[in-house]
């Protein structure tokens, strides 16, 4: 990668200027308030207003994508080339609201903020993502601000994003629009040459990454029936009688699609998120469809066009002779992003591993295999960017039902990580 003597030096300097004040501030804003997909504005603008009254230096925007989404933005030349530091806003449910309650049987009130117990940090969505994008943030204003006391010139963008989980959107009734801030910034002039993705995940560094697609399996009845006569009805007691045979038959080529040999760092998973039959308002009158809701992570290289004729395929199968052989079966894909792989040799990935290796004092790079956690990096891989994704540990807090706990101190490494390894991409220009 050429000598990197000058840029290890001011890489040294960026992990130092990391503070451990600056992280739990950044947490505290990033927690005052429940941050959905698509409705991340308020929060954007908050940490935006933090981050320029903490480092009035350094250029913070936010940028709109639509409705009530928003990006928190900066670079530290033009928002082209070099490396960008990434998380994103939203969390998987706000903490509030239906979905939160589906998902979670809670309905406690979001408590805001962060409880610090020593060293350990909790909070509500810190896994997803509020802990890695506290680090992110510290990590680029430190990267920022070494660049800009020495004099030197070199480009680190910022991007915490709107929209950063996966959501089926395509499938929805009705349908509802795409919410992508990682789309919106690419789309609207950056283009970086290299990205470090924040994320928690495994003990080590990802280069490789899974796909995600969101699919509706629906089987339909023949004709329509009501429960008082439900022995006359096609098929014999209705459709929710029968969701097991439709599960297990699922089930059936789960296990095929898991088995699928795999090479690299990720694994493949599909599972059942939602069955959905009937109307609540009329439940004396069986459904014409059933519906099963599928999320479905694929290896990179996969392409999912055969393997979801072979769901049918076994679907149709395991119903023929059962009452549901009279049905039809449909499968449609809804949201999907291929999985994508950056090569281990990439200069972003050997620094990332450098950085991490010095900054977190651990042995040799973990053997990582079978992951099967995907993210905004495979927008990223889609556009010819080489993208990594390394992060802190976070775990469920066990005093703390619906908060996640993590390591302050490993979120402050984490922050340094990411300064001394895009201070060395952006001097050395990845070479």
């Amino acid at each position: 990668m050429g000598a990197l003597i000058p840029a290890e030096h001011l890489a040294d300097t960026a992990a130092e200027l990391v503070r451990r004040d600056d992280l739990l501030a950044a947490l505290e804003v990033l927690s005052a308030a429940p941050v959905d997909r698509g409705a991340e504005r308020g929060c954007a603008e908050a940490l935006a207003a933090w981050s320029r009254q903490r480092w009035p230096q350094l250029g913070f925007t936010v940028q709109d994508t639509g409705a009530g989404g928003a990006n928190l933005a900066a670079s530290t030349g033009s928002d082209r080339g070099g490396v960008l530091l990434c998380s994103h806003l939203d969390t998987s449910t706000s903490g509030e609201g239906t979905v939160h309650r589906e998902v979670t049987g809670s309905t406690t009130p979001y408590q805001p903020g962060v409880c610090l117990d020593g060293d350990a940090v909790s909070g509500f969505g810190l896994g997803v993502a509020r802990a890695p994008a506290a680090a992110v943030l510290v990590g680029y204003a430190a990267a920022a601000t070494a660049l800009a006391e020495a004099g030197v010139a070199g480009t680190v963008q910022l991007l915490l994003a709107s929209g950063g989980t996966h959501r089926n959107t395509a499938l929805a009734e009705p349908p509802q629009p795409a919410c992508s801030g990682v789309r919106h910034y690419l789309d609207h002039g950056g283009a970086p040459d290299a990205v470090i993705v924040g994320k928690s995940g495994p003990p080590g560094v990802l280069h490789e990454e899974p796909g995600a697609a969101f699919l509706r399996i629906r089987v339909s009845a023949p004709g329509p029936g009501v429960v008082l006569f439900r022995d006359q009805a096609q098929p014999v007691g209705g459709l929710p009688q029968h969701v097991g045979l439709v599960c297990a038959a699922f089930e059936a080529w789960r296990g095929q699609w898991r088995a699928l040999p795999t090479t690299g760092q990720t694994g493949r998973e599909a599972g059942i998120g939602a069955i959905r039959t009937g109307a609540v308002a009329k439940p004396d009158l069986l459904p014409a469809h059933l519906d099963l809701f599928v999320y479905l992570v694929s290896a990179p290289g996969d392409e999912l066009g055969a393997h979801l004729d072979r769901l049918h395929n076994t679907l149709v199968g395991h119903l023929r002779g059962s009452p549901l052989a009279g049905c039809t079966v449909e499968v449609t894909v809804g949201d999907a992003e291929p999985g994508g792989a950056t090569p281990a040799s990439a200069p972003i990935v050997e620094l990332v591993r450098a950085a991490r290796a010095r900054h977190l004092q651990r042995g040799g790079e973990p053997d990582i295999t079978g992951w099967t956690g995907s993210t905004d990096g495979v927008l990223f891989r889609a556009r010819g960017i080489d993208t990594v994704r390394a992060g802190p540990q976070v775990r469920a807090d066990p005093d703390r039902p619906g908060r996640d706990v993590c390591s302050a101190e490993e979120l402050v490494r984490y922050a340094q990580v990411y300064a001394a390894a895009a201070v060395r991409f952006a001097v050395n220009r990845g070479e």
